[in-house]
């Protein structure tokens, strides 16, 4: 009996694996116009963030290093997208938890991170720049998986690049 209903479940499973039924179509031309404008918001919002909190007075490098662009601008937006904006997100989905606070947690969880590895950082910049990571994630996530990812990941990286050579 049971060896009979093996080979039934096997089929249905692989069918569901291979069908596209879990994978989301591209974003359209108008969503994706705007999500550029809305990284670009987001991106600006940033900026103007870091120098109001700095005075206008950013540190800037006096060389172009390319292992700086890869930890600073490639690397560790990329892992921070991963671990801050799609794992919290991912996990705390599951509890069931309102946006509102999967976006704060998110944003904490961003700011103490940042304020471990440098404690003279400025905590309410750090916390507005998780907090708008958090919620450009948030708000593409209802819309495109990949396009919550990519904007959070792009918009983070360009950021930091702006903050390393500008």
């Amino acid at each position: 009996m049971i060896t009979n209903i093996a080979p039934h479940i096997f089929v249905s499973s692989y069918k569901h694996i291979m069908s596209n039924d879990h994978v989301e179509p591209p974003a359209s031309k108008p969503q994706t116009y705007h999500a550029v404008i809305h990284g670009a918001l987001a991106l600006c919002a940033l900026i103007l963030a870091a120098e109001l909190f700095s005075g206008g007075q950013l540190p800037a490098s006096s060389e172009f290093q390319i292992l700086d662009l890869l930890q600073f601008v490639i690397l560790q937006p990329t892992l921070e997208t991963i671990v801050f904006q799609f794992a919290v997100f991912r996990f705390l989905r599951t509890v069931r938890l309102s946006y509102f606070l999967i976006v704060g947690l998110s944003a904490l969880a961003f700011t103490v991170s940042h304020l471990v590895f440098d404690p003279n950082a400025p905590l309410l910049f750090i916390a507005f720049a998780g907090t708008v990571l958090a919620y450009l994630y948030y708000f593409w996530l209802k819309r495109n998986r990949r396009t919550a990812f990519v904007l959070a990941l792009l918009v983070h990286s360009l950021y930091n690049y702006y903050l390393l050579y500008a």
